[in-house]
């Protein structure tokens, strides 16, 4: 059960902006290295747990050289210290063959400095696993989160929170004792509070099917196609005109998820993207794209993973566009006991913002950043409900946009308690 406090690090790492999110810490007791087994569950339905965290950002929003910290932020200091606390209650409540799932985490950010940032983030989710017969099953749920926008691309002295509605549901079969189809539908709401930033509230529908082949190893190779529908209700302007970022994109990928040998697994997707504007077409894009990533576990209590990528990326928090990343990452992770784990991480990307209309209406040059972040990590569990990590993050963004540059530096330290 301790597995299920991994996920929070991500949704709630106080403005921790990594380009390529980071692998969550690995612990030993949940099975994660082939050294040591996972813990059983534990037989209770529901589960309390507390978390706290420290975080002391030296860049918080995210500014370059070049620029003016008084005139920003009003003080020529730019890092702060957050402390965040909060709570999550998780259950797993079966009914036959059925199993909802009530998965609710709130936490309260407390900004040391800048304290119009404080705020209280949620994360809420209801999901029902279902299964019909032999041959049946999938998901229904519904998501809603609320978050702060990243400063990597606000850097302002703005806050802007995300409100996040998800709604999804799936469905798969065993049409061959080899073969499978499955199917899913995604449909996203965002706002954002800050006015300012009302023309990246967004909608997207996305529809996803695959032909999968299943391997009495459960090995998998198939053919997967997705058709997404994005909207966004406020036009941005650009030199006086209104710019309607609807679009349309279309994607058709092989996908794989194989063990090559014991010790090492491939997965991922490689294929073609096309994505079609209602507006200024010539930020169109059409093209290879891919998401591969290498596991290996050459001790039992070591493991390396080596990803590259290319895709676009439609973020909320950036702009009512697409970014086509070019990237890698590459990370390590050692479980020197049963309950202390070492893990480094590096990402390395290249964007190109070829999305941007004002590229085409303006006639502004194609921005283009490099972006570079290492993380090391280190994770204590002193008793069996408890879990301590300390981290330290390391980023870097040149970009052909001078004050579009910054570097910081974070360190932050986390725990988590099981009740």
């Amino acid at each position: 059960m301790r597995k299920m406090l991994l996920p929070l690090l991500a949704a709630f790492a106080p403005l921790a902006f990594s380009a390529h999110a980071a692998e969550p810490l690995r612990w030993p007791a949940d099975g994660s290295f082939p050294a040591y087994p996972a813990e059983p569950p534990d037989g209770h339905l529901w589960h309390i747990y507390a978390i706290g965290d420290v975080t002391h950002d030296s860049n918080l929003f995210r500014l370059s050289d070049s620029t003016d910290t008084r005139s920003v932020l009003g003080t020529s200091e730019r890092s702060d210290t957050i402390y965040s606390a909060g709570a999550r209650v998780r259950g797993d409540i079966p009914i036959s063959r059925q199993h909802v799932i009530v998965d609710v985490t709130a936490i309260q950010h407390k900004f040391q400095r800048f304290g119009f940032l404080d705020y209280v983030g949620h994360d809420a989710t209801l999901t029902w696993n279902w299964q019909a017969g032999n041959l049946w099953n999938g998901k229904v749920g519904y998501q809603n989160r609320r978050y702060l926008s990243s400063f990597a691309t606000l850097q302002d002295r703005v806050q802007d929170l995300i409100d996040e509605n998800h709604a999804f549901a799936s469905a798969a079969r065993m049409i061959h004792p080899r073969w499978k189809v499955q199917g899913a539908v995604d449909y996203y709401h965002y706002t954002h509070s800050a006015d300012s930033r009302s023309t990246l509230d967004n909608r997207v529908a996305t529809g996803t099917a695959d032909l999968l082949y299943v391997t009495p190893a459960d090995n998998t190779a198939g053919i997967e196609a997705k058709v997404s529908d994005g909207s966004y209700p406020n036009r941005e302007v650009v030199r006086s005109l209104l710019i309607d970022n609807r679009y349309r994109e279309y994607e058709v990928s092989g996908t794989v998820h194989w063990a090559v040998t014991a010790a090492s697994l491939v997965e991922g997707r490689a294929g073609y993207t096309r994505r079609v504007h209602n507006d200024v077409s010539a930020r169109d894009f059409g093209g290879g794209t891919y998401n591969l990533e290498y596991k290996w576990t050459p001790l039992a209590s070591t493991i390396f993973h080596l990803s590259g990528y290319r895709e676009i990326r439609s973020y909320t928090y950036v702009a009512a566009n697409y970014i086509l990343t070019d990237g890698v990452s590459a990370g390590a992770s050692w479980a020197v006991t049963y309950r202390t784990v070492l893990q480094l991480n590096l990402t390395d990307e290249r964007w190109k913002f070829l999305g941007d209309p004002g590229l085409s209406v303006a006639g502004t040059s194609l921005r283009r950043d490099h972006v570079r972040a290492a993380t090391v990590s280190a994770g204590y569990m002193p008793w069996r409900n408890t879990r301590l990590e300390v981290a330290y993050e390391r980023g870097i963004r040149d970009s052909n946009v001078n004050t579009a540059s910054y570097d910081y530096n974070m360190i932050s330290g986390t725990v988590r308690v099981q009740f």
